[in-house]
């Protein structure tokens, strides 16, 4: 294992919803990444793709927080692009792997872009995964798979501890989760669909003035 120093390391986070049952098997703690390179076409979440500063948040703070969240039995990274931001992903995992929890992450780079990749973390990250959904979201190859968006995009279940869901992961279902923040300013809507739909949502969610 490499030196961790978890107090100064900072993940560059977008949101967070510590209940999800719609970013892989079972209740999830779900982490979406700010800033994403590959922008790919009619992605639902654009507002996460500039590489700019949202909520640094210390992965000591958020390794506490994941362990006093209830009922999950683990973490899924989304975003945003999170293997961009792999080093700091790799040591959460590290940590989170040790106390039991299973860590799945979504990546537009498929599984043999991250083996070739020239960083480290990179391929590090990809050694805590239980699964991975890769490769980019493409508009017209568009479909509602369990866990994913487009028929491109692979579940790559990288230990057995999921195995048993591979006879279903081409099945086709519209998952859509509503999340409404601490504070009860926003509601957000997760899960996969298309960005059309998303749009329609927002405008009659507007309409009776709520923010999405």
């Amino acid at each position: 294992m490499l030196n961790m120093n978890l107090p100064n390391t900072v993940l560059n986070v977008a949101k967070i919803v510590e209940q999800s049952k719609v970013n892989g098997p079972g209740l999830r703690f779900t982490i979406w990444v700010q800033g994403c390179s590959l922008r790919c076409e009619g992605c639902i979440n654009k507002e996460l793709w500039p590489k700019k500063t949202n909520q640094l948040i210390k992965l000591s703070d958020l390794l506490d927080r994941i362990l006093n969240t209830p009922n999950i039995e683990g973490v899924t990274y989304t975003g945003g692009e999170p293997f961009e931001q792999a080093e700091a992903l790799y040591y959460l995992s590290t940590l989170l792997k040790e106390k039991g929890y299973s860590i799945v992450s979504y990546s537009g780079f498929t599984y043999e872009e991250i083996l070739n990749s020239d960083d480290k973390f990179k391929k590090l990250l990809l050694s805590t995964l239980d699964i991975l959904i890769d490769g980019r979201y493409e508009k017209d190859k568009s479909a509602p798979l369990l866990w994913r968006g487009s028929t491109n995009q692979r579940v790559l279940f990288l230990s057995p501890l999921y195995k048993h869901y591979e006879p279903m992961i081409n099945d086709l279902k519209l998952q859509m989760e509503f999340s409404i923040d601490p504070k009860g300013e926003e509601v957000s809507i997760i899960g996969n669909f298309s960005y059309e739909i998303l749009e329609e949502i927002r405008k009659r969610m507007k309409s009776y003035g709520i923010k999405i």
